[in-house]
């Protein structure tokens, strides 16, 4: 049975719930019936996000084969909606899942295809943000620097 598409929210709230406290099972479960469900009511870049969502459990599940089925051509559906960071992201996660299927190769593909994306994101924002080249220059060498010095930045350095 197909899920209605007023129940893609609820799907989407109990999936994000099952994958914080572990349930993958369930996880699962919800993300693949949220995805039908805004696919179902024309919602292409909630389906591609609930895809994304499902590749990353599946490779925490060890299932990387069916992860790389499901998250391809997300990021090309986020292209299309305009929506670049989600795109990039998108690539990150078809190479997480192709590196757990083993295809190497094609992973390296995909993670730079995500470095490329996310450059693109960040210096678009710097520009919008009125910083110079050489500001961004400076700071990417700061942080280079500390990176090659054994502290590698995170989301919150």
């Amino acid at each position: 049975m197909m899920p209605g598409s007023d129940q893609a929210p609820e799907f989407e709230r109990s999936a994000l719930e099952a994958y914080r406290r572990g349930d993958m099972a369930a996880a699962y479960d919800d993300f693949l019936a949220a995805r039908a469900a805004y696919d179902s009511s024309g919602r292409p870049l909630k389906a591609a996000e609930m895809a994304n969502n499902l590749c990353v459990v599946l490779v925490q599940l060890g299932r990387g084969r069916e992860a790389v089925w499901v998250v391809q051509g997300t990021a090309e559906t986020f292209t299309e909606g305009g929506d670049l960071l989600s795109a990039a992201r998108a690539s990150g996660n078809l190479a997480s899942a192709l590196e757990a299927a083993g295809d190497l190769e094609a992973a390296a593909t995909a993670y730079q295809q995500a470095l490329e994306g996310l450059t693109s994101r960040y210096l678009a924002q710097a520009i919008r943000l009125g910083c110079s080249p050489e500001d961004v220059a400076a700071t990417l060498e700061q942080h280079m620097n500390l990176w090659k010095a054994g502290d590698p930045p995170d989301e919150t350095n």
